[in-house]
């Protein structure tokens, strides 16, 4: 992945830049999704990821985090 744009369910996430900073760390590597864009359990979720440099690394990975407010 190099530059693009991101969509879930149809929902513009975000555009992405892998953009390096002085360590060699990439800037940014989460995107947040609305869990009111993603479908209920046993439902399919679509990610589209549009590609405009041409894809470097094919592999992403999706992970997910719980908040809980006392």
């Amino acid at each position: 992945m190099n530059q693009g744009q991101a969509y879930a369910n149809g929902h513009n996430i975000d555009r992405y830049w892998m953009i390096k900073d002085g360590n060699g760390e990439y800037t940014q590597g989460y995107y947040h999704i609305p869990k009111d864009w993603l479908k209920g359990e046993g439902e399919e979720n679509v990610l589209v990821l549009g590609e405009t440099l041409g894809a470097s690394d094919p592999s992403v990975t999706i992970c997910t985090t719980e908040y809980v407010s006392n």
